[in-house]
């Protein structure tokens, strides 16, 4: 299987959900992945000496207050080498003498509510006459699936402010009807009800828009996971004059996955954060250490860094970090920058992908043209960067 989908919880990475078609593929006779407790996160499938690296990427990841999603490439074990794994932490045998399997993946990450991550693991194929873009999508999922899938949300229910309101849900690609909507706003009010009954018609409609826009234009060619459809909007939702509507929407075969983001003008100014009101951790002046306050999914990513630093001391010394030696008047200038980037080896660096580009230092989205940062990467905006090529030019006249 070249591309499969899972719900994971935000707070520790660990599968909650698994397709059925997923579930059922068998490694022997009577061992399925489905009968397979998931008891470890994300970061346990990923390889040892890539780990660190993926943490750092997917701490952004959860750093991010929008709708974007996050592309991290990391080499990932194989469906069978994780039942293998699981079946050995059952019988709790410590024996490595079966290899592990290891293929490189994109795994692809999107906000589903403020406690699950959608998440798409795309592997891509060596071998280069094999069209791997083709092999995104989901077998059609019949009633029992829907409501299996609906139990497994209500365990991660939890009660939200309306504001900003999101909403996630699953279409039938096909029939184009939704399976399933998940919102966590429960509101007796009247009006508020009129309100997320107008945004899931919305949703609805942007929905069939971009299954009737993929049909119409045939479009088979690309990777639907990293893929998507999105856009930001402003609209008239009553009983709010203006709203601000960000909006996802993946085709995935049979099923057809849409994130919906709904803020009214008036209180934007009030609602600044999405699906995570308080993301307790920042950057200290070690780059690599986070700062927690609580029992949260930043804690688990710093717990996470610690495990990595000490199990995988030899793997972060034998790669490539940035000099902080050069600019250091930029530094001190911005050092929001280093903080950005500096954590991150070269090679990792640009693995990481944010669908909205915006630039590192004003955090502006529009720019007619984007320029090179302290990292080596086009991460600045024209403005930014100018300043910046004009800063690292004095600095070099000076030394």
């Amino acid at each position: 299987m070249s591309c499969y989908w899972a719900l994971l919880s935000l707070e520790t990475f660990k599968y909650i959900y698994l397709p059925s078609n997923v579930r059922d593929i068998l490694m022997t006779s009577d061992v399925s992945m489905g009968d397979i407790p998931f008891t470890q996160s994300l970061f346990d499938y990923i390889h040892p000496e890539e780990s660190y690296l993926a943490t750092n990427d997917l701490s952004n990841f959860v750093r991010r207050k929008t709708l974007s999603g996050a592309v991290t490439r990391c080499r990932f074990l194989t469906i069978q080498s994780i039942i293998r794994q699981q079946k050995k932490i059952q019988k709790n045998s410590s024996s490595s003498n079966e290899a592990m399997d290891w293929a490189v993946t994109d795994l692809v990450m999107y906000n589903a509510t403020d406690k699950i991550v959608l998440t798409f693991f795309h592997t891509l194929c060596i071998d280069a006459t094999d069209h791997h873009f083709n092999c995104c999508g989901s077998p059609e999922i019949g009633s029992n699936e829907i409501n299996y899938m609906k139990t497994v949300l209500r365990q991660y229910h939890t009660t939200s402010p309306l504001h900003p309101l999101c909403l996630f849900q699953i279409h039938d690609t096909l029939k184009q009807h939704p399976l399933l909507t998940y919102h966590s706003v429960k509101s007796n009010d009247q009006i508020e009800t009129n309100f997320m009954r107008n945004v899931h018609s919305m949703i609805h409609e942007i929905t069939l828009q971009e299954i009737k826009r993929r049909r119409r234009n045939d479009i088979t060619n690309q990777p639907t996971c990293t893929q998507p459809a999105q856009s930001t909007t402003t609209q008239s939702i009553p009983p709010y004059d203006s709203c601000r509507v960000e909006s996802i929407v993946i085709v995935y075969g049979h099923l057809t996955f849409s994130l919906i983001q709904v803020v009214p003008h008036c209180l934007d100014n009030q609602s600044k954060t999405i699906l995570q009101p308080d993301l307790p951790f920042s950057f200290q002046n070690n780059p690599t250490s986070l700062l927690y306050h609580s029992s949260s999914p930043k804690q688990f990513i710093s717990n996470q860094l610690n495990k990595t630093i000490v199990e995988g001391e030899r793997i972060s010394h034998s790669s490539p970090v940035i000099s902080h030696n050069r600019g250091k008047s930029w530094i001190n200038i911005n050092s929001r920058f280093q903080h950005e980037t500096s954590f991150l080896p070269k090679i990792w660096r640009g693995r990481f992908g944010i669908h909205e580009k915006r630039c590192k230092n004003c955090d502006t989205s529009k720019s007619p043209e984007w320029r090179r940062g302290p990292n080596g990467h086009k991460t600045l905006c024209n403005a930014c960067g100018l300043r910046y090529a004009r800063l690292m030019a004095k600095h070099e006249k000076k030394t």
